[in-house]
């Protein structure tokens, strides 16, 4: 049984070092939605008379997950509803199709990444190839996904 990787424990730089050595692709992973509402600026209008701009307000939004690796590919996948634990497995496997050998995952500690779903999905063949770790909390700027 494989331990986790804690950064924080004494040797985890050990450990991560050697997981880059047994041929693991290390993706980290981060999720973004994007709503699809006019942003409010300012604007050019005659003296005395307030500019209005007319537009329904929906919660439509579009939502990605994305992972980058080391390598500086990118793995990207959109939908137009919010992200759930059924989608994040959809996009494991995504991973799974596209990158050959072990894939360690390094993401937050998002609840859509910890749902029943995902435990599922690892226990029934899933962590053969693909070995999730989370992120500290305190710490976003880790992750390189941050800004994709």
């Amino acid at each position: 049984m494989r331990r986790p990787f804690n950064a924080g424990q004494k040797n985890g730089g050990l450990r991560f070092k050697k997981t880059a050595a047994e041929g693991y692709t290390i993706v980290f992973v981060d999720e973004a939605g994007f709503y699809l509402l006019p942003m409010a600026v300012r604007t050019y209008a005659p003296v005395g008379e307030t500019p209005l701009i007319t537009c329904r307000l929906t919660r439509d939004h579009l939502s990605t997950i994305s992972g980058i690796t080391l390598q500086g590919k990118l793995y990207m996948m959109a939908q137009g509803h919010s992200l759930k634990s059924p989608d994040v497995v959809r996009f494991l496997q995504h991973l799974l199709r596209h990158i050959p050998g072990k894939i360690l995952v390094l993401w937050d500690g998002a609840p859509i990444h910890r749902g029943q779903v995902v435990k599922d999905f690892l226990t029934n063949g899933g962590s053969e190839r693909i070995w999730l770790e989370r992120l500290p909390g305190y710490a976003p700027e880790l992750n390189p996904d941050e800004g994709v």
